[in-house]
């Protein structure tokens, strides 16, 4: 995914997008009174956006990061003078729930959330969201997972939006990359976590890979938590794997995948088509470990003033984190400010229908909600897709385009040579 934003007078106009997004939290509560330009009076609401993410246990640091982006956003719109709909001024709230990435767990959070006015949700994966969606039935909820997972997407989810990805976009150009780059690499193997989500991007791998020109290997699978890999890790390289596919453990156990195998003489490449934090797993595996690792989508550099500006914010806000998927929080304000905008209201069924219908400049580029396609409705965010790749010890981005499905209908970006 890749390209970015303008310049300070761009920055305002992105504000006054993300004014919009103010709309989208819950219905708040009233505070102080303000007049119109009608002379009528006005009431300032707050408006609260839910995130309901693991921010303990596994997947803890995901967590933490899509929340920094949301607060981003919504300082953002704050600083801007909040939403305006109708007489009425909103403003933009945060609301954190852990579902510590557990299905039971998640739908005991998603009534707190909907007790507590939140309407609009950004969420975890698959299970959790389908939790959630069933303890909130009777009430529309607009809910913007951000991890790519089919199961809770398409016509029979018509309040769900894939606020990430489709995986098998990135596979698409990450692997087509990794062919032009190393030829004569043949085979490929995901080592993944033995979960639903998993399990469907091992059939992604296979499935839109194979026909790149590799031989993709059925999934190795661990159990989230284990620190020693070596056993795994010795008959795949024995084997003469190539690619080491690690999109789908958490970043602590990729990064020690990665340190392993490289102590045991793997002579291969690590390849991750799920955003990976490449500073955080160099932090745990070592530079020399990284080399050659290739990921995406990736946004080294963020050409958009918008990118600019947020990763000056979220990069405050985070103590210095690095990496770049939050970005897509991010974008999907923006989307959500425009539709609220569009459709002049706040209400959750209103934007809904609105929300397909706008196209914004985005931290990456040209991003809008698309994709009826692959889902059967147009709610796939899509962006630009970047790949980068760690040479000599630094991250260089080295692509950025459209898979085929998108590149007619959006304005492609030059691949990075």
């Amino acid at each position: 995914m890749g390209t970015r934003k303008r310049g300070i007078g761009l920055i305002c106009a992105v504000l006054c997008v993300l004014i919009v997004v103010a709309a989208l939290a819950a219905c708040g509560s009233s505070g102080t009174s303000n007049s119109t330009s009608s002379g009528a009076p006005g009431v300032t609401k707050t408006l609260n956006i839910g995130v309901l993410m693991p921010f303990s246990g596994d997947g803890a640091l995901w967590g933490k990061t899509e929340l920094a982006s949301i607060q981003v956003a919504a300082a953002d719109l704050n600083a801007a003078g909040g939403v305006k709909v109708g007489n009425d001024t909103y403003m933009f709230g945060v609301k954190a729930y852990d579902n510590q990435w557990d299905p039971s767990v998640s739908a005991t959070v998603a009534r707190k959330a909907v007790s507590d006015g939140v309407r609009y949700v950004f969420s975890w994966s698959g299970p959790e969201v389908l939790a959630e969606n069933a303890a909130t039935r009777g009430t529309t909820v607009l809910t913007f997972v951000t991890a790519s997972d089919a199961i809770c997407q398409g016509p029979k989810h018509p309040n769900n939006y894939n606020s990430w990805f489709y995986y098998p976009d990135n596979l698409q150009v990450l692997y087509s990359y990794a062919k032009k780059a190393h030829p004569d690499y043949t085979t490929v193997v995901p080592i993944i976590t033995d979960d639903a989500v998993s399990l469907q991007e091992a059939k992604y791998l296979k499935q839109y890979v194979t026909p790149i020109g590799f031989k993709v290997l059925d999934p190795v699978k661990i159990a989230g938590g284990e620190t020693d890999f070596y056993p795994v890790l010795t008959p795949l390289i024995k084997e003469g794997v190539n690619i080491i596919d690690v999109a789908s453990p958490g970043p602590e156990d990729a990064a020690l995948i990665i340190k392993q195998a490289h102590e045991l003489g793997y002579k291969g490449i690590f390849a991750h088509a799920d955003a990976p934090d490449v500073h955080d797993y160099a932090s745990i595996a070592g530079w020399p470990a990284m080399e050659g690792f290739i990921g995406a989508p990736v946004y080294q550099t963020l050409p958009t003033a918008t990118g600019k500006h947020w990763r000056v914010a979220y990069m405050k806000k985070t103590q210095g984190d690095k990496s770049t998927g939050p970005t897509a929080d991010y974008d999907t304000m923006l989307l959500i400010a425009a539709a609220m905008k569009k459709a002049g209201s706040v209400d959750p069924d209103v934007v809904n229908k609105a929300l397909p219908t706008v196209t914004v400049e985005g931290t990456t580029g040209l991003t809008r909600f698309g994709g009826a396609d692959v889902l059967g409705i147009p709610h796939l965010l899509e962006r630009p897709i970047t790949v980068i790749q760690v040479n000599d010890g630094k991250v260089a981005t080295v692509y950025s385009g459209w898979p085929a499905r998108v590149a007619g209908s959006m304005a492609s970006p030059t691949p990075t040579q």
